[in-house]
């Protein structure tokens, strides 16, 4: 865990244009400085979002997390425990609540069940929408299969043909667009698809205070953290560091590239 003494030295070195941060929690009780982080971003005009499990939610935290979040995102796991969670939260006020479903060949039948709940489960009438996570090969997904295309593209064809809100990580915007190109509102909901913005717009930090361009870059071959904790400057030592220009660069690709920002790492 990140100590809030940790936190503030690397919030205080971030450059004033810095908007929102995300937090990976997990338990609700995983790390006890949660609050006190929460807390100071607020006081210096930066909005904190999270992602939970929904284990152990209850009403009195569900207030407290309306109150000084931007979004809130639920794990989908288990269908009771998640759907109680995103009604807690809706139902305490806050507007941007989701649930985050991997998609996977192993989660396919369950993702499909998810989507038909949305439409009929008053637990989640207030929820903001729906949100795809592509599988990556690493941890708990190293094990799964991946969703094989068409199954993949009639999800998303069952979700838009019934007004169910769906949105999805910058990793599966490629995919997304391809399982559209036929639709003939394509150029419209085109605009709304934010392809993989890691180091352009965005940067993960870990919990001993090192960058890296996303958290699923972090431990993998050839890809080195930068100190952000002990550096002097952020923006000279870490975002414009030769490393990140170098990561910043190949995922932009050339001009001429049709299907740039792509991940660098895994194969979506």
């Amino acid at each position: 865990n990140m100590s809030f003494d940790t936190f503030k030295k690397i919030f205080d070195k971030m450059p004033p244009v810095l908007t929102q941060i995300a937090a990976g929690i997990g338990s609700l009780h995983a790390n006890p400085d949660m609050w006190d982080m929460f807390d100071y971003s607020r006081e210096h005009g930066v909005i904190p979002n999270l992602t939970i499990n929904g284990s152990g939610l209850d009403k009195g935290t569900a207030e407290k997390f309306a109150k000084i979040c931007g979004a809130v995102a639920v794990s989908h796991y288990d269908d009771d425990e998640c759907f109680n969670a995103v009604e807690m939260l809706t139902n305490a006020g806050l507007k941007q609540v989701n649930i985050h479903a991997l998609v996977s060949w192993d989660t396919a039948s369950k993702l499909s069940g998810l989507l038909g709940s949305v439409q009929s489960d008053p637990r989640l009438k207030n929820l903001n929408a729906v949100v795809l996570l592509s599988l990556k090969k690493k941890g708990r997904g190293s094990k799964m299969s991946p969703i094989p295309t068409p199954v993949f593209n009639g999800l998303v064809k069952y979700a838009l043909d019934e007004g169910i809100r769906i949105g999805f990580d910058s990793c599966t915007a490629p995919k997304f667009l391809e399982a559209i190109k036929d639709r003939e509102d394509y150029e419209k909901i085109e605009v709304m698809v934010e392809p993989c913005e890691s180091g352009l717009f965005s940067a993960y930090i870990d919990c001993s205070g090192f960058y890296h361009p996303c958290s699923f870059a972090s431990g993998e071959p050839g890809i080195k953290g930068i100190d952000v904790l002990n550096c002097n400057d952020f923006l000279e030592d870490v975002w414009y560091n030769p490393l990140t220009v170098k990561w910043r660069e190949k995922l932009i690709g050339s001009k001429n590239e049709r299907n740039c920002r792509e991940c660098l790492i895994f194969e979506i």
